[in-house]
């Protein structure tokens, strides 16, 4: 007698997305719930995975089983969010022990006020032009193109005045540098 019957093989057919996120999306947000992930973020997780689907949807064909990719998607998303999770709350604890600006004793108090002195005359002596850029690309993490079109210039016009006002930081802080 042939025990094959027994064994389910995957048999390729065509996928239609929407029923396929009818029928997957309850189970994945329940593996997604079983990994240890909240609700909230357990049904974000399986919506970007069936996005990414469908993203993909011209790269699956009969040949690979949709089930495994989309759960191996969720899969995925969930251990790098449990591992974003761990990092952020590691260096959350590390915050915590390092104290705050209050417990520093006086010398360390009076370094930081002389490099905030320091850096505010650095960046007052440079031009308009060269401080927004500086301030803007470095402080507030705007990009390259960003910048560029809210003060009306080339994206390649951004590099000069960065370097200038990064290399005034600099020089102002030299003096401060240990070692």
């Amino acid at each position: 007698m042939n025990n094959l019957n027994r064994y389910v093989v995957y048999q390729p057919q065509a996928v239609d997305l929407g029923e396929f996120y009818r029928q997957n999306h309850h189970r994945g947000v329940g593996y997604a719930l079983s990994m240890g992930i909240d609700g909230e973020t357990a049904r974000d997780i399986v919506s970007d995975a069936l996005l990414t689907m469908l993203e993909r949807s011209d790269r699956i064909d009969g040949r690979r089983n949709p089930e495994s990719l989309f759960f191996n998607i969720v899969k995925n998303r969930c251990y790098d969010h449990l591992r974003h999770t761990a990092y952020v709350n590691r260096h959350a604890r590390e915050m915590a022990f390092a104290g705050t600006p209050y417990s520093e004793d006086a010398d360390a108090r009076v370094r930081r006020r002389e490099l905030t002195i320091a850096i505010d005359v650095a960046l007052g002596r440079l031009s308009k032009s060269e401080r927004e850029i500086f301030v803007a690309v470095r402080i507030h993490k705007e990009s390259y193109r960003e910048v560029a079109a809210r003060l009306n210039l080339r994206i390649r016009q951004i590099d000069r005045p960065l370097y200038k006002a990064s290399l005034a930081i600099n020089r102002a802080l030299e003096r401060y540098k240990v070692g």
